[in-house]
């Protein structure tokens, strides 16, 4: 056990967001993803994990390790057939903390430090994030129809750029968003060049 590095995050609040999150979820009957990717349990298994160890203030362990890196790896393959949002800005989005993690958690693990576990865990919340950003701008529009709002693929990606910027920004120190945003923006690049050479191959 470890006394965990607090901010300005309230734990009161992310895990109430995970809390309303899993009602939801289970008043819906589990419809997350359609079709379902053969990831998504091992997806939702490791990121459980890290919560449960990180908030039962457990120290950086190779438990902890590893799930953050099921977590990532599953991520990635989840996001690279992803439709929803903008798919050129929203993929590269969920891409850049997917990469982003490993490396903090294994810096954290070599660290044992609580402040590099931290910050580790922050972009972990950017899915709890993601989804009170689409609820709060479901009720701002475009339109008076809520449910046609949240199914906007504007509102889903400017949701998962501004949760990953909030939860980033939980990090310590100044360094992590510029990181996330650069790294974000090469993903985008490297993207965006591989499709026109799929393209100018066909």
């Amino acid at each position: 056990m470890s006394e965990r590095f607090h901010t300005n995050d309230s734990d009161y609040i992310i895990l109430g967001l995970y809390a309303v999150f899993l009602l939801y979820h289970a008043l819906n009957k589990g419809r997350v993803y359609r079709p379902r990717h053969q990831a998504l349990f091992w997806h939702i298994l490791s990121g459980a994990l890290e919560v449960v160890l990180f908030y039962g203030n457990s120290k950086c362990s190779i438990v902890a390790v590893t799930a953050c890196c099921v977590h990532s790896v599953t991520s990635l393959a989840l996001v690279k057939y992803l439709p929803n949002g903008y798919p050129p800005h929203t993929r590269p989005a969920y891409q850049a903390g997917s990469i982003l993690r490993p490396l903090l958690v294994i810096r954290a693990y070599c660290s044992q430090s609580p402040v590099d576990y931290h910050s580790s865990m922050m972009p972990l919340h950017g899915f709890v994030y993601t989804r009170a950003l689409i609820f709060l701008l479901g009720t701002m529009g475009p339109s008076r129809d809520f449910i046609k709002n949240v199914n906007s693929p504007f509102v889903y990606a400017e949701s998962v750029l501004g949760a990953a910027l909030i939860s980033v920004g939980h990090c310590q120190g100044s360094w992590p968003v510029p990181t996330y945003l650069i790294l974000m923006n090469l993903l985008g690049k490297i993207s965006l060049w591989a499709g026109e050479q799929h393209e100018d191959c066909r």
